[in-house]
């Protein structure tokens, strides 16, 4: 697991927000899921809420050395995954494309709204 903390800047409390990020040793794989984030008090020794961001957990490889069934000489230029809990993509998704370097494709259930998820910017693509 990876873990930040940091100022919630949306909180003019000054709560802490903390993240439990699940990762892979593995070069070429991204993980979806077992993603947690935390609201702490100021102090951060209460945990003041808590959700997780998915039902489960997916590793996708992007390369072939990590399982992806590329044809010889291609490359991942992006990756799909659908999510359940939310409307809208999550921080988790930007975390996903900023840590690959890739875009991430988000389909939205049940509304099946696909969002683009490159680096830190989010765009609606169909519906």
């Amino acid at each position: 697991m990876n873990y930040a903390v940091f100022a919630d800047p949306a909180d003019p409390d000054g709560q802490l927000l903390g993240y439990l990020l699940s990762s892979t040793r593995k070069p070429g794989e991204v993980v979806f899921g077992r993603h947690f984030r935390f609201t702490l008090s100021l102090d951060g020794e209460s945990v003041l809420d808590s959700r997780g961001f998915t039902n489960s957990c997916i590793a996708v490889p992007t390369t072939t050395e990590a399982g992806a069934k590329l044809p010889q000489g291609a490359s991942s230029v992006g990756v799909t995954i659908s999510h359940l809990l939310d409307p809208v993509p999550q921080e988790t998704h930007v975390f996903a494309s900023l840590s690959q370097g890739l875009p991430v494709y988000v389909i939205m259930s049940p509304s099946g709204t696909i969002y683009e998820v490159d680096g830190d910017k989010i765009n609606k693509k169909a519906r």
